[in-house]
């Protein structure tokens, strides 16, 4: 039975991955590679855009494209 408890809290753990990709800079924009309107998200280090559908680089946002968060 702990071994079954084990397996659950690792579900959790894949759930909060996920939670930290979704919680990232998104933006919507046309992919060039899925040729349809996307959520597009941008890479806090390298400022790049990357498709959230089929992970397409977009290259690097201009700042002026930039959506702030504050």
């Amino acid at each position: 039975m702990p071994e079954e408890k084990d397996t659950e809290l690792e579900i959790p753990n894949s759930a909060e991955d996920s939670g930290d990709r979704e919680s990232s800079n998104l933006i919507r924009g046309e992919c060039p590679e899925c040729g349809k309107e996307r959520w597009l998200e941008i890479d806090g280090l390298n400022m790049e855009v990357r498709c959230v559908d089929c992970n397409y680089n977009l290259g690097w946002l201009p700042e002026e494209e930039m959506i702030p968060n504050a």
